[in-house]
């Protein structure tokens, strides 16, 4: 029955991680054919902002020195041409920033998943985490050892969701130690600095305060990203033969997800 479970969670995290991974891809092929007639409307957009902002009375107080502002910008005849240049490119920044958030999630989750899985197929693998974990007494008495063990467990796995991408990925790693030289995905190696600088492009897209960036190497990177979940996917499968399987119930897995054990 724990295999069966686990095989469950690591199902359902492939095809959440697939039909999602085609929505982002699926998304930037349809913003990128129709940027052209985009950006127009955008510029209309900004521009019937930033005007308003800078003529209304309503908003005077707003600046230090609304005047100047607005000599500036009679000064260069227009905002169209600065607009123009920058709706283009501002719109790819906004595709590759929207892409990387929500291809993160989609990942973080499947690894979050992972670990789940890896905890109910293999409890004792986890034991490190938790043997110092202190007991009441109550416990101790109506309980096994396995089955206090268990429920550390799942505290301890279900405190990761709010741990970094970085550190779940770390987990499998421990968990599931990979032979030298597997390399089950072609043009694929797992490249913790990579991992580690999207997921901080991701933390500035979300939480910065400074400029927005396009991803270094734009589809690219998606792909890796997506990619990496498979190549946990695969060892895990290599470490414990956990398999994809049509056959398991989405609600049966998720009724159980807060009693794994």
């Amino acid at each position: 029955m724990w295999m069966s479970k686990a095989n469950g969670l690591f199902s359902m995290s492939f095809i959440n991680t697939s039909n999602r991974f085609s929505h982002v891809q699926s998304f930037r092929r349809l913003a990128e054919m129709n940027l052209n007639e985009i950006a127009p409307s955008v510029h209309n957009e900004w521009s019937q902002f930033y005007t308003d902002l800078c003529t209304n009375e309503k908003y005077r107080d707003l600046f230090e020195d609304r005047d100047a502002l607005l000599k500036e910008a009679d000064r260069q005849k227009d905002f169209g041409f600065y607009i123009d240049a920058m709706t283009g490119k501002d719109l790819n920044v906004s595709i590759d920033a929207a892409s990387l958030v929500f291809m993160h999630s989609v990942i973080d989750s499947a690894v979050y998943e992972f670990c789940h899985a890896l905890a109910y197929v293999s409890p004792l693998s986890w034991e490190r985490y938790v043997s110092k974990k202190k007991v009441a007494i109550d416990e101790i008495k109506e309980d096994s050892y396995q089955s206090i063990l268990n429920a550390k467990i799942l505290q301890y796995v279900n405190s990761l969701e709010r741990e970094s991408l970085l550190t779940k990925i770390d987990h499998i790693f421990q968990v599931c130690k990979p032979i030298e030289g597997f390399t089950p995905i072609e043009n694929y190696k797992f490249d913790r600095d990579r991992v580690e600088g999207l997921d901080r492009l991701r933390h500035d897209v979300v939480h910065g305060a400074g400029q927005v960036v396009r991803l270094p190497k734009g589809d690219e990177d998606i792909w890796y990203l997506f990619q990496t979940s498979n190549y946990l996917m695969l060892l895990i499968n290599k470490s414990f033969e956990l398999k994809i399987t049509p056959y398991f119930s989405v609600q049966e897995v998720t009724e159980q997800w807060p009693n794994l054990f």
